[in-house]
């Protein structure tokens, strides 16, 4: 396994491509290497090209038809840290150009859909913000034992549980606020509103009257 820097040249334009592993590398996946780093680089390539290497041993380019004409560049060059390769446009594809040219067309529509569902769960989530109620927070005045301050109890709304918080009143109650005089009034009869009612008509009271007693007769006596 060994890393490799590849100098693509074509016509008066260059790019460069980076090979991480020149021991598992396909000529089919350098030429995937090229049509991503070029469209990274912003380097328009023709519609169909071949890859050339000129040998050390001679100044004659050789074209890399197959793998195993890359493993020969491997070869020559395997002691640089950067190779020179040619790009040269041709009138058709080859077999293993068409084969990589497909894959790549492949891997353009997976990344288009992939951008589109995270766009559309992105577009999702904000609207699901939008929709979600505002949180609703109650105090509860908690007295302190140790005589300072009293406390109050926040208490959160949450969809799994409430969420209690203590701490000082956010803000702080008035104390010096009389009570309402309409709650303070004590309950005398004397404070009720007097109603109108219909007055009945009272039947005057019977007199009982008892017969008077006769008083007994007067007896004379003799003599």
């Amino acid at each position: 396994m060994s890393k490799v820097w590849l100098d693509v040249h074509y016509r008066d334009l260059g790019f460069d491509v980076l090979v991480d592993d020149t021991d598992s590398i396909s000529l089919m996946d350098l030429y995937e290497f090229m049509f991503e780093d070029s469209v990274k680089q912003n380097v328009i390539l023709p519609k169909y090209f071949s890859l050339y290497v000129l040998p050390p041993i001679t100044n004659r380019k050789l074209e890399l038809c197959s793998d195993r004409d890359m493993l020969k560049m491997w070869e020559w060059f395997g002691h640089k840290e950067t190779i020179v390769i040619y790009l040269e446009e041709k009138e058709s594809p080859s077999l293993v150009f068409k084969g990589a040219e497909d894959n790549w067309q492949k891997r353009i529509k997976a990344m288009a859909e992939k951008a589109r569902l995270e766009a559309e769960k992105a577009q999702a989530d904000r609207e699901l913000e939008e929709l979600e109620p505002f949180t609703v927070a109650v105090e509860v005045p908690v007295a302190n034992v140790d005589g300072g301050e009293d406390e109050y109890v926040r208490v959160f709304e949450t969809p799994l549980a409430d969420e209690v918080f203590p701490g000082k009143s956010q803000p702080k109650p008035e104390q010096n606020t009389q009570p309402s005089s309409q709650h303070c009034q004590p309950t005398s009869p004397l404070n009720q509103p007097k109603t109108s009612g219909v007055r009945r008509n009272m039947t005057p009271r019977k007199r009982k009257r008892t017969p008077k007693k006769k008083p007994p007769p007067q007896t004379t006596s003799p003599g």
